[in-house]
């Protein structure tokens, strides 16, 4: 038997205040589709800038004094498109927006 698996049945997502904050823990055995939606959930209501994009592919967006940029990263092997982008195997690019 794994040594996770004893602890499957009681697997568990809490959220506790911490500070000015708030801390999650989270119990082994969560599969994707849960972890995904707390993710959502969190960045909704925390206000929390964010875009879509296909998995491996890492957009973020900096606040400069001359504009902002997004940072489009492709983290795998294979060609990925993010907007009107194709993004090379491990490519990244800079977008002023």
């Amino acid at each position: 038997m794994n040594s996770y698996k004893k602890f499957y049945p009681l697997a568990a997502i809490t959220e506790n205040e911490y500070g000015d904050g708030n801390v999650y823990y989270i119990g082994g055995g969560i599969d994707d589709d849960v972890l995904n939606d707390l993710a959502k959930e969190i960045v909704q209501k925390h206000h929390i800038w964010h875009v879509e994009s296909d998995e491996g592919v890492e957009v973020y967006r900096r606040v400069c004094d001359d504009g902002e940029y997004m940072f489009i990263l492709n983290h795998t092997d294979q060609e990925k498109r993010f907007h009107n982008l194709t993004l090379k195997p491990y490519d990244s690019q800079i977008v002023k927006i």
